[in-house]
């Protein structure tokens, strides 16, 4: 079974497709709001869950330790593609606490959301976004792939 997701995010709205044709189920959740998207998650999440899709249930991660060295090698802040007027996107990382955390910016108010570490260079989020780093040789990420989305580290 493969589920293919369809989302749109813009400024005052969002919306995401989520479906299998195979077995012939599917939802689409609309907002209109700029910070749609954790409802969205929330929704299909609790939808998956109610119908027993194989797919964006809820399911329990193991998260490692890193080194604090690991983690400096990933704060930082990354370009994303812009949005579709042409504004800046950025994807920021910052440590507090020892907690690693990513904020988006540029497209709305989005708050800080924590990272959990899967491997030294996988991570994700409670929603179940993966956040990838690909590094150079002395350790500092360069590059960083949420979901399908990529971007390069600002210098």
């Amino acid at each position: 079974m493969i589920f293919r997701p369809f989302h749109y995010f813009d400024t005052g709205c969002a919306a995401y497709m989520f479906g299998c044709g195979t077995i012939g189920k599917g939802a689409v959740v609309m907002t209109n709001a700029d910070r749609g998207d954790l409802l969205i998650s929330e929704l299909i999440m609790s939808i998956a869950a109610e119908y027993q899709w194989p797919a964006r249930t809820q399911s329990e991660r193991d998260v490692v330790t890193l080194t604090r060295q690991q983690l400096d090698g990933v704060v930082g802040t990354y370009s994303l593609p812009p949005t579709p007027s042409g504004a800046p996107v950025y994807y920021e990382l910052s440590l507090e606490g020892g907690q690693l955390f990513a904020q988006l910016k540029g497209l709305g108010a989005y708050p800080k959301t924590e990272l959990y570490p899967a491997s030294a260079d996988s991570f994700f989020t409670l929603s179940g976004l993966p956040v990838a780093f690909t590094r150079d040789s002395s350790g500092r990420a360069v590059k960083v792939k949420m979901g399908q989305i990529e971007g390069t580290r600002k210098q």
